[in-house]
């Protein structure tokens, strides 16, 4: 059992302080109270009016009356305790209005809180003591005595203050080690009692900066980062204790709040050891928020001494001495309304339920946003796996159903601009085809295939020959795009319902695998069609098409046209060229129209009369049996529109190598649309659409097996675990929106 545990009420283990004397006479104490407030309110002048005490009674602190708090207590503050018990099993997802506490080490923070709840329950020693947050909530109860305390950790086991004390210190060691080390993991602390004002406060360590036992050498960052973690919260209202006998510029907990409130809306200062401060001085200014604004203002108090706590004074009589000090000073007792423990008890309870009525609505949209976020995640986990064998065979085969489902649409949902894009690798055969032919190689294939005839046009087999080189060459790229299309719908194939596959790892690896080699299994034939599809593309080529006609006609047009001009500077570009053909051939169609290699070139005779016209030309164009009926039909053509001197005027080396560039390049166009356009019909349909229509059989023959349906719907033990962690915040979120729909809002007085 727990030192200090409260089993009952009847036995006597725990001493209880009597409050007799206070009860009978509270109707004196509320007479009293209310005769200070109305002598040293605002609107008076304190300084002109004595204050008589009979000297037989001492001045008894007044205990706040349930009607002062009637909203407050029963209706709000309750609410957000609750949702902060409940909330705090979650972590800090919601943000709740609260009044965060923070100040350096020795600030007097503890005093404070000590004050509020008017009893001695906090930790003490040296160093840094309160080592993890405190969230203190202090219920007020009618018409009883008794005092105790619960934790969020132990449920419903009361405890007196020396046990609160001694489960403090258990449970901050339990977490955070008993060597000082420090944790963001909050305390849950409920106080009852009847003497306290209802108030939610969040406690947080003091802020140090030498590291001490277990700590950190950045225990003062870490800290920080705690404290800013809490009044970052937008709904929270921050309380920042300074010591009055230190100068306020260097208050740390005022530097916190200025960083996430640089407006002092949601700040209220408190000053503590007024009584301390160096003989002559005092904090008015401070007060009056004339030094360092607040739209909340400040609160001055006085704290315990060290002497007090080690001689056990009550905080009770502290209190009492406290009010009697404020209305004996010469300079406080102006303000002596606005100063003090229980002022500042009044003023935090107050602001609390403003902000809280206030900040409600956006914690009930907080509320339905994660109960809305987590059903959507427990929705993709799916429901546990069934223990009947039967509904966990329906179960794998639904999984197999589904995915290959998946697949299919994912596949018909995939972009024809993406599947396009892999036909990307003709690119570099498309920008930069018969790269590998040079001019010398061309010039070479054309004296060759012509002899001493005339090269005008390459003769057929020549340029089958040389297209067919080229369109060989688009064999390997369209293969590749095979390949390429098979990655990405592997890559399709991994991401397929992924939440369903995270649930079963070894039946997701199973899947894949078989799935992987159904599609690799269709790269084959389809890789043979693209390979037998090049090959038929080169096995006719086709002239007649009426792309190249066009071309070829267009080439006739543009390159042989009639030219008699007489111009002498034409005439002498026209016999360097002519020089230049007979230097670098010796025979071929330049060797016969420019004649053989001599000292000085010789002009062209066009008008030797010792052969006839039809001579000339047959012997020009290269009319002889040896010629197709293509072939002569071509030269035929290109006879009825130039005669023969302007074809040898016009055709000089260079020019040749063009046209037949020309028309290389014109087919060759023509053959590779052709290709690509059948190679995405033959991956479409024997890669693609094959692989829709066999891939659920083949799941289902291969991975059907009932010995095995076990192995393969074995969860992953992290899904498992957060599924059932997603049941468990759904029912506390639950129960924080019941709690706020049963809420009734009433109005209060928001004046202090």
């Amino acid at each position: 059992k727990r030192s200090g545990l409260l089993f009952n009420n009847s036995n006597n283990e725990v001493k209880l302080m009597s409050y007799n004397h206070m009860m009978s006479t509270v109707a004196d104490i509320d007479a009293a109270n209310n005769q200070l407030r109305r002598m040293y309110s605002t609107n008076s002048s304190p300084t002109n009016i004595p204050v008589t005490v009979e000297p037989s009674r001492p001045i008894e602190m007044p205990t706040p009356s349930a009607s002062q708090f009637e909203t407050v207590g029963y209706s709000l503050l309750p609410v957000i305790n609750k949702l902060q018990e409940i909330t705090s099993l979650i972590g800090t997802e919601i943000k709740l209005p609260q009044i965060v506490v923070i100040g350096s080490q020795s600030s007097g923070k503890s005093s404070v809180l000590e004050n509020l709840v008017g009893r001695d329950f906090l930790p003490r020693g040296s160093g840094l003591v309160t080592r993890r947050p405190l969230v203190l909530q202090l219920n007020r109860i009618e018409h009883s005595e008794a005092e105790w305390g619960e934790f969020g950790h132990t449920g419903d086991v009361k405890f007196n203050f020396d046990g609160i004390r001694n489960e403090i210190e258990a449970e901050t060691n339990r977490v955070a080690g008993s060597n000082k080390a420090i944790s963001s993991d909050p305390i849950i602390l409920k106080i009852f009692s009847p003497n306290v004002i209802p108030l939610t406060l969040v406690d947080t360590p003091g802020i140090t900066r030498i590291p001490i036992g277990d700590q950190p050498t950045n225990i003062e960052e870490k800290i920080r980062e705690m404290v800013l973690d809490y009044i970052s919260n937008p709904n929270s209202i921050i309380l920042a204790i300074s010591s009055a006998n230190q100068d306020i510029v260097t208050s740390d907990a005022l530097k916190l709040s200025k960083e996430v409130d640089p407006e002092g809306k949601r700040t209220i200062g408190v000053l503590t050891k007024l009584d301390l401060m160096d003989m002559g001085t005092d904090a008015m200014e401070i007060l009056l928020g004339h030094t360092v604004p607040l739209k909340l203002g400040f609160v001055g108090i006085i704290n315990r001494s060290q002497r007090d706590i080690q001689n056990k004074k009550p905080i009770s009589q502290m209190l009492k001495d406290e009010e009697r000090w404020f209305q004996n000073h010469l300079v406080y007792n102006r303000i002596v309304n606005q100063c003090g423990s229980i002022y500042l008890g009044q003023k935090c309870n107050k602001i609390l339920t403003k902000h809280i009525r206030e900040s409600m609505p956006g914690v009930k949209n907080q509320i339905r946003a994660l109960i809305k976020k987590y059903r959507e995640e427990l929705e993709n986990y799916g429901e546990p796996t069934p223990d009947r064998p039967s509904e966990k065979s329906r179960l794998l085969i639904d999984i197999m159903n589904r995915f290959a489902m998946q697949f299919r649409a994912d596949l018909e949902g995939v972009n024809d601009d993406q599947l396009t894009d892999h036909i990307n690798a003709f690119k570099s055969n498309k920008e930069r085809p018969f790269e590998w032919l040079t001019d010398q190689q061309l010039r070479l294939a054309l004296r060759n295939s012509s002899g001493i005839r005339p090269t005008m046009f390459i003769p057929q087999k020549t340029f089958d020959a040389l297209i067919k080189i080229q369109i060989e060459r688009l064999k390997d790229p369209a293969v590749h795009c095979a390949d390429l299309v098979l990655d990405e719908m592997l890559r399709i194939l991994t991401q397929v319902d992924s939440h369903v596959f995270s649930r079963f790892p070894v039946l997701r690896e199973r899947i894949v695998e078989v799935a992987n080699n159904v599609l690799r299994k269709l790269l084959s034939p389809t890789n043979k069609m693209i390979s037998d599809m090049v090959d038929a593309e080169c096995s006719y080529i086709n002239t007649s098409h009426p792309v190249y006609t066009a071309e070829l006609n267009k080439l006739l047009h543009s390159n042989t046209k009639p030219s008699m001009d007489d111009d002498s500077s034409y005439r002498m570009q026209q016999q360097q060229q002519q020089q230049q053909q007979q230097q670098q051939s010796g025979g071929g169609l330049f060797g016969f129209i420019f004649g053989k290699k001599q000292d000085t070139p010789q002009p062209v005779q066009t008008n030797n009369k010792s052969n006839s016209q039809t001579q000339q030309r047959n012997l020009l164009y290269g009319m002889d049996e040896n010629y197709t009926d293509e072939e002569r039909k071509q030269i035929h053509l290109l006879s009825m529109y130039h005669s023969p001197h302007s074809i040898v005027q016009s055709l000089t080396h260079t020019q040749s190598i063009q046209q037949t560039e020309r028309l290389l390049h014109s087919y060759y166009e023509i053959a590779q649309f052709n290709v690509q356009e059948n190679t995405i019909k033959i991956i479409s349909h024997f890669l693609i659409d094959r692989s829709k229509d066999i891939l659920q059989r083949e799941l289902s023959t291969i991975l059907y097996d009932e010995s095995m349906v076990d192995v393969l719907l074995r969860e992953n033990e992290v899904v498992v675990a957060r599924r059932n962690e997603c049941i468990h915040k759904l029912d506390i979120l639950k129960k924080a929106k019941k709690s706020l729909s049963v809420t009734e809002m009433k109005d209060m007085p928001l004046q202090f």
